[in-house]
């Protein structure tokens, strides 16, 4: 795990990753594959019910701890590292015309600032992959939830030694593949870490959508205009060489689909 400044550079960057309008443009508001599709069917897989209480870690800004507090009558805590995007998760929650019971604090998701034994559920979407420690950010979730409480988890997989070359930067962690585990590791964390029950499920066909999505809907130019002003800015992305293959990296991440390397898969598990 990164400790200290290190530490806690390493996370600002990555928060200041996921406000960049590249992210949004590759991504959409909730910064995941599938969306809010996605995240109310992990929802369903947990058995969120009525007036549970849930942390969402690595809210961003804070669309999926919304929906699903609205979707599972919820109350919905979510924890984000970035400042702006707390800010910002809080004005959009305040201001829309459908009320949810969704929270947003500032706080490290590897650590979250809640007391321990005192939620129903815990999700962490498209997250998990880029924390320093994982095993750690499993541990300190199972701490917060009840006897039978559920841990929700949806992430990008990589299958080891395929990532190519063009992803080993700020790109590629944004885009949660420079951390992320393979297909069965994520369910040998929260076995390791005491929970039980547990339930995986493919949704790498999300993956495809999105990279098909982007493929066919916008082409390398416009998105390498779009992206510029992300780019261009002194920010975490100035280690993208100029000219970036777009086209040529959108092609190999969909192969590595379609072989299985690539993929993002979803899992449900409880504690005893």
């Amino acid at each position: 795990m990164l400790d200290g400044p290190s530490g806690a550079e390493a996370k600002a960057c990555c928060a200041d990753l996921y406000r960049s309008g590249l992210a949004r443009l590759l991504l959409g508001d909730t910064l995941h594959p599938g969306g809010l599709r996605l995240t109310n069917r992990l929802g369903r897989l947990m058995g969120l019910e009525r007036d549970w209480w849930v942390a969402d870690l690595a809210s961003g800004t804070g669309a999926s701890a919304a929906a699903i507090s609205r979707a599972f009558h919820c109350r919905v805590i979510g924890i984000e590292y970035g400042r702006e995007a707390v800010l910002e998760a809080r004005n959009t929650t305040e201001s829309s015309p459908v009320p949810s019971r969704a929270w947003f604090a500032q706080g490290d998701a590897e650590s979250p600032p809640l007391r321990p034994q005192a939620l129903d559920a815990v999700l962490a979407e498209c997250s998990l992959s880029v924390f320093p420690d994982k095993q750690r950010t499993i541990g300190r979730a199972v701490d917060l939830l009840k006897s039978g409480g559920r841990i929700g988890i949806s992430d990008v997989t990589v299958e080891p030694g395929c990532l190519p070359s063009q992803l080993n930067n700020s790109l590629g962690q944004m885009l949660c593949v420079t951390g992320a585990l393979g297909k069965d590791q994520y369910g040998k964390l929260l076995v390791g870490a005491g929970m039980v029950n547990l339930y995986s499920e493919d949704a790498s066909g999300y993956v495809a959508e999105l990279l098909n999505r982007i493929k066919s809907g916008i082409s390398t130019l416009s998105l390498l205009d779009l992206a510029a002003p992300a780019i261009s800015e002194p920010s975490e992305f100035r280690d993208l060489p100029a000219g970036y293959d777009w086209g040529g990296l959108i092609d190999l991440l969909i192969d590595l689909v379609d072989q299985g390397l690539l993929g993002y898969r979803l899992y449900v598990a409880e504690k005893p």
